[in-house]
């Protein structure tokens, strides 16, 4: 874990590198020490959000990953055309474990991840992630077993940084967000 963080700070070229290398870094250690197994559509939702508030454009993805020739169902933030996903490396269990993608670098190996995200399988998404990409993400929030904790979670993540952001706030201005699909994954 270390030598990821290493690398995240490594790049910190101007105030948003910054910004968005002490999130990520947040919510990879809460990922990894929580073991906060297939989380990739709240990890992602809560990067999207934070970094919305803060003024970093950035797009909330849905679609396959392909790695070899197996394919799943992930959800994942892209900024400036590079892929920000913290929650590949504790997938569901029984799935595979994946290095932590930032910038679109694979952290185990410095180098470019190999993984194809959006690149559609042959029978597109299954049912829970098809429903997700079409639901808007205050709709998604209250399906949680905890409803809403999406918000609670980008307030208290924000905090740790520093930055004061309200759930009841936060809901209903990106209640209505959609992830946008990546691949003809439908």
């Amino acid at each position: 874990m270390e030598s990821w963080l290493d690398f995240i700070n490594s790049n910190i070229q101007n105030e948003s590198d910054e910004i968005i290398s002490q999130l990520y870094s947040e919510l990879l250690q809460f990922i990894v020490e929580a073991e906060y197994r297939g989380g990739c559509h709240d990890s992602s939702a809560v990067f999207h959000v934070i970094l919305e508030e803060l003024g970093i454009e950035n797009v909330l993805c849905i679609g396959e990953v392909k790695t070899g020739e197996q394919y799943f169902d992930h959800s994942w933030v892209e900024i400036g055309g590079k892929i920000y996903d913290a929650a590949i490396c504790m997938p569901l269990e029984g799935g595979r474990r994946h290095p932590p993608v930032f910038a679109s670098i694979d952290l185990d190996s410095n180098a470019e991840t190999e993984l194809g995200y959006g690149i559609p399988s042959p029978v597109g998404l299954d049912e829970p992630a098809r429903t997700i990409a079409h639901i808007n993400l205050g709709k998604y929030a209250l399906r949680d077993p905890i409803p809403n904790r999406m918000w609670f979670m980008a307030e208290q993540f924000a905090s740790e940084l520093g930055y004061e952001m309200d759930a009841e706030e936060l809901q209903p201005k990106y209640a209505s967000r959609l992830r946008v699909l990546r691949g003809d994954s439908l």
